[in-house]
């Protein structure tokens, strides 16, 4: 798309950041985050002929495509609400974008040249070749604990800016090159994920649904998953399938990401200490309650209280 979007956007960098890594012929790294005080419309063509796979770590964006139809030549228009914690992969060769902003927003991904994806996936993937070759994609809502995970470490690589472009802190060239391809490999991971969500029936539906409710009951203590499955209707393998295609995560992981996102909640009370919040949700010691918080974040919980504020 286009070079710089904080050029477009008319902001400083004081407020806004943008940063492309090349880690391999055909694969880069991009790093975007802003903040904005009002309401922008974005609208760019994109002539970069590269396929965007993205993870939006913080705030949301409406996202309307207005473009032509490669195979039959017809206008589509197409709009999405693109939100945090998700993926998104969007490929629209000379096709015009149209992004509505506002607040703080922040998103890392991989933008992969055509034929070195062709290169990378072999004869693999031929769902999203498909889609590729109507020369128009966009999917978003992709999730996934991994996935998130991934996505905030290559946004903590990518937002330290060293003197050498070729680099990103004190982050190895080839771990760039694996973490972004990781990403890529978890996105596409997630596609198929979702693709068995629709196999699932509506008696499934309901019984993972009590099985979700029951497993967030009680964010200081998960059960045990044999006793989850039974009590909902389930054998252990159809519980552990349905909760990643249906909610895309493990179920352990699916309780432990809303854990931490109720220990942020409730740290940005002001009567809320970082002791109690961890004690109420089960932690017995406080710097497994900072590591869990770290690793979903990536700031420690005092940091995360301030920022928040």
């Amino acid at each position: 798309m286009i070079r710089d979007p904080s050029e477009a956007l008319g902001l400083d960098l004081a407020s806004s950041s943008h940063r492309r890594v090349q880690v391999r012929d055909g694969v880069q790294l991009m790093h975007w985050s802003t903040r904005l005080a009002h309401p922008i419309e974005l609208s760019v063509l994109d002539d970069s002929g590269l396929i965007h796979f993205s993870y939006v770590l913080q705030g949301d964006a409406l996202a309307v495509l207005n473009g032509r139809n490669g195979h039959t030549g017809g206008r589509r228009i197409d709009e999405r609400q693109v939100c945090a914690a998700s993926g998104n992969i969007a490929f629209g060769p000379d096709q015009r974008w149209r992004f509505h902003q506002h607040g703080v927003y922040e998103s890392v991904g991989v933008m992969v040249r055509h034929d070195a994806f062709e290169q990378l996936m072999g004869e693999g993937e031929q769902a999203l070749r498909r889609a590729l070759s109507n020369g128009l994609c966009f999917e978003t809502g992709h999730r996934g604990a991994e996935l998130h995970a991934t996505a905030l470490a290559l946004a903590h690589a990518m937002r330290h800016r060293p003197s050498d472009d070729e680099a990103s802190g004190d982050r190895h060239p080839l771990w760039l090159q694996a973490q972004g391809l990781t990403l890529v490999s978890l996105l596409l991971e997630a596609r198929a994920d979702e693709d068995a969500t629709d196999a699932l029936d509506r008696v499934d539906r309901m019984r993972l649904a009590r099985a979700r409710a029951q497993l967030l009951s009680d964010l200081s203590q998960p059960p045990l998953l044999v006793d989850l499955a039974r009590e909902n209707g389930l054998s252990l393998a159809r519980l552990k399938r349905g909760f990643r295609a249906l909610y895309g995560f493990s179920v352990y992981g699916l309780f432990q990401h809303e854990r931490m996102h109720e220990a942020r909640r409730r740290l940005l009370r002001a009567d809320a200490s970082v002791s109690s919040v961890a004690c109420d949700l089960g932690y017995t010691n406080m710097s497994h309650f900072a590591a869990a918080f770290r690793k979903q974040f990536g700031v420690n919980p005092g940091e995360g209280r301030r920022r928040g504020r």
